[in-house]
């Protein structure tokens, strides 16, 4: 279940956003040049892989529970409040929603996985970064920071659990947001989903009581696509999967550092640190067998690839891809570059499609 849009805004004059400064006017900027391999590695033999006796265990889906009831209530309700857009120079207050940069150092040394670009969260204490949202009240809309933070035990750098760094955050923009007088309970009739308090939570559970049940479905398919991917037994080499994670990394985010203006040296760190992750790693090499897993079955027995079946595929999915069902059509008969990409997403998508046919739950 997507989250619901925010509400009306509340009248008040809209400015355009504060123009912030690059995240790395507070550090010794160097031009950005490629720092990533130029001759990617050719794909192993992909073999044959077959669905035979593709069993994987049902996932149950797991029911609600009151605190992430009214956790879900809190939210909609903000997010279907009243708000101003604060303008530049604008002082933080708390409670703001805010648009920011953010990245962590330890010395010289970067924090793992730390760095945000336009991040969207809310001004109020965070357990992962003790003191730091507190630490924003009153500064400038456009302006910047840098605010030592000791990380807890529960950090996800584990490395660094314990120690205090040195975070340093961009304002992008920030609006205010004005909740309902009369407390939480007051903001039910904003959502319009029950005649009092206790009917919209009733509302609310079987919302989400429903979105577990997806959930689970997407968790079994997940496991699904895991064990299939397993069974491709060939060898990835290391040079394969570092290409890989170098692409991932530049996808994401390297070209978010280029845009916050971090010197070289930083992405260096953060390419270092991303491919020596064993997670981010594992999670890698996974992708790689299931792409070449896919591609032996493609090979064995090709889907059937028409304007019609690629349409049937892609269609339901064309908002997300950037286009309107009837641009989809026109760019498979008038774009031949865009065809193409069209008909290798449509292609992966039977591919998936039919291993989960075949998969049954245990």
């Amino acid at each position: 279940m997507s989250k619901p849009k925010s509400g009306s805004k509340s009248g008040a004059k809209t400015s355009k956003p504060a123009s912030a400064r690059a995240l790395g006017h507070r550090l010794k900027v160097s031009p950005v040049t490629d720092i990533l391999s130029s001759a990617p590695p050719e794909l192993p033999a992909v073999g044959v892989v077959t669905l035979d006796a593709l069993v994987v265990p049902a996932v149950a889906p797991k029911e609600p529970t009151e605190d992430e009831v009214l956790d879900e209530y809190v939210h909609r309700v903000r997010l279907a409040s009243p708000r101003r857009e604060r303008e530049a120079k604008e002082p933080l207050a708390f409670g703001d929603d805010v648009t920011i940069d953010v990245v962590a150092f330890d010395g010289a040394t970067l924090v793992p996985f730390t760095f945000r670009r336009f991040w969207n969260t809310t001004v109020e204490p965070s357990p992962h970064w003790p003191g730091l949202f507190e630490a924003l009240v009153g500064l400038p809309v456009g302006e910047s920071c840098t605010v030592k933070v000791t990380l807890p035990e529960t950090s996800a750098a584990k490395a660094f659990a314990g120690k205090t760094v040195a975070v340093t955050v961009v304002v992008h923009n920030a609006q205010q947001v004005t909740l309902p007088e009369g407390g939480a309970e007051a903001g039910f009739a904003l959502l319009g989903l029950g005649a009092t308090f206790d009917e919209t939570l009733i509302a609310l559970v079987k919302e989400l009581a429903q979105e577990r049940v997806d959930d689970a479905e997407g968790e079994w398919s997940t496991n699904v696509l895991a064990a299939f991917a397993s069974r491709w037994k060939g060898e990835l080499p290391s040079t394969l999967v570092d290409a890989e994670l170098e692409k991932g990394w530049a996808r994401t985010e390297g070209t978010m550092m280029g845009e916050a203006g971090l010197p070289v040296d930083v992405q260096k760190q953060a390419l270092a640190q991303w491919k020596a992750d064993p997670e981010t790693r594992r999670t890698t090499e996974e992708r790689l067998r299931l792409e070449l897993g896919l591609r032996a079955l493609g090979e064995k027995e090709p889907p059937s690839l028409t304007k019609e079946t690629v349409l049937a595929q892609l269609s339901p999915i064309a908002e997300d891809m950037g286009f309107t069902p009837e641009q989809m059509e026109q760019a498979l008969t008038a774009d031949k570059k865009m065809a193409e990409r069209f008909a290798w997403t449509a292609f992966r998508l039977m591919l998936v499609q039919r291993v989960l046919g075949a998969a049954k739950k245990a």
